[in-house]
């Protein structure tokens, strides 16, 4: 009985000297991404990006030194959306309405002032009428007095 356990104690252990040894090694890398679109709507998005890199180094595993060691390189990028969700934002809301009520207000007082101004300019206009045609009566009149003195001289 002893030297069947010496035997497979001596089995195991060389088993396991035998065999590759490995070692792994594990590299992850999280970013998560928080993206807030604003408008009427607030748009949120939160995004989880996770880069694995593992790298597994496996050595031969007879006992001589200065082993060739080969590296195993697995690189896993994973992108997932973790929060997607839209909702709405009441005072964006009331600003862009009080923006667009002083715009309509500065537009109907800007068409008042130009309303405005083109009436005066009518009414200059007019009144230049008026006053030319004022000046063209008296020329004709002062010409019905030149040409009746000039009849009357003769």
């Amino acid at each position: 009985m002893k030297t069947i356990t010496c035997a497979l104690t001596a089995i195991f252990i060389s088993a396991f000297t035998v065999t590759a040894q490995e070692n792994t090694d594990i590299k992850k890398e999280t970013t998560i991404k928080k993206v807030v679109t604003k408008d009427t709507k607030v748009e949120t998005k939160v995004i989880n990006d996770v880069e694995v890199e593992r790298s597994v180094i496996v050595v031969e595993g007879d006992d001589s030194t200065n082993q060739n060691a080969k590296v195993i390189t697995n690189k896993e990028d994973n992108v997932e959306v973790v929060v997607d969700e839209i909702s709405d934002d009441p005072e964006n809301d009331e600003l862009i309405e009080e923006i667009e009520e002083d715009v309509q207000m500065e537009m109907e007082e800007s068409k008042r002032d130009q309303m405005d101004k083109v009436a005066k300019e009518k009414e200059m206009l007019e009144n230049k009428d008026e006053v030319k045609a004022m000046k063209d009566m008296e020329k004709k009149k002062a010409k019905k007095k030149n040409k009746k003195s000039k009849i009357d001289n003769k």
